[in-house]
């Protein structure tokens, strides 16, 4: 049974800072629920009030989310009931965003493979979050989940951990070869380009071969869909690669020792920008 609990108090909760919460090693944690918002009648979507978010573990970056609905859209993309939920009215100074950490993996089928994602916390967990500049009364809090670390266990394991990049984008296509060759990947999402290009086909390859041979944004969609995800459907939509679809948590793309890995990204129109990517990957704690 997980027990569920108020967090500790964020230290320096200003605008234009950084405010970081700290969970104390000897349990294992399942979630982080985060609860924030600008207490002012102006606008307070999400990005309006957060910038970024990384997850720390013994004081090294092991997710980071550049922009904090990124995080929001992983976790939709999963489930669309994972979805950040809001209180209050938009815009006023009554809103409050609930945003979820995931490190259980709720959404999958097998209840063995729910929990096995846990973090072992045998040193600190620090949730570092950027508020935006300019605010005038910011505030965050928020509540965990967690119970205590199986017996036997000595060491956190391996984690699920969110890296973030941005590709030059010019022209119509790029292949990317500088992925990480280590871990286990379970996803890569591309965002749209800063000039509102999108991914409309993926050429992905290991060791030479095909992994994903020039699939279309829609022909991507439609197998998400049908594997039970949520993927995005908008006009300029993200392309999210998901390897370990089948919701086998061992499903995902070894890396560790391959000797090439290229993904050719294939946009809409010609881009003239940069592309953020994230990547998630499971391995040892950096």
């Amino acid at each position: 049974m997980f027990i569920h609990r108020q967090l500790p108090s964020f230290d320096a909760v200003a605008a234009g800072g950084k405010a970081v919460n700290t969970i104390d090693p000897g349990i294992r944690v399942a979630a982080v629920h985060l609860e924030f918002g600008n207490a002012a009648a102006v606008a307070n979507d999400i990005d309006d009030v957060i910038e970024t978010v990384a997850v720390k573990y013994n004081n090294k970056t092991q997710r980071h989310y550049p922009v904090a609905s990124r995080l929001d859209q992983l976790n939709g993309l999963n489930d669309a009931g994972l979805l950040a939920k809001a209180d209050g009215t938009a815009g006023q100074a009554d809103r409050v965003h609930h945003l979820s950490i995931w490190f259980a993996n709720p959404w999958r089928l097998t209840p063995a493979e729910r929990i096995a994602p846990c973090w072992n916390l045998f040193a600190a967990l620090q949730i570092e979050v950027k508020i935006k500049a300019g605010l005038a009364a910011p505030f965050i809090r928020g509540t965990f989940e967690y119970d205590g670390i199986p017996a036997n266990v000595r060491e956190i394991g391996d984690i699920q951990k969110v890296y973030s990049e941005d590709f030059g984008a010019s022209g119509t296509s790029r292949d990317i070869q500088t992925l990480a060759k280590r871990d286990r990947y379970e996803s890569i999402h591309f965002f749209p380009t800063t000039d509102g290009k999108f991914v409309e086909r993926l050429k992905f390859t290991r060791n030479g071969q095909d992994l994903v041979e020039d699939i279309t944004a829609k022909q991507n969609q439609v197998s998400l869909l049908n594997w039970g995800l949520n993927p995005d459907l908008s006009a300029v939509p993200r392309y999210d690669l998901v390897f370990d679809r089948s919701d086998n948590i061992l499903d995902g793309m070894l890396a560790e020792g391959v000797r090439e890995i290229t993904a050719k990204t294939t946009w809409n129109a010609a881009a003239n920008g940069t592309m953020p990517v994230l990547i998630q990957r499971t391995g040892p704690a950096e």
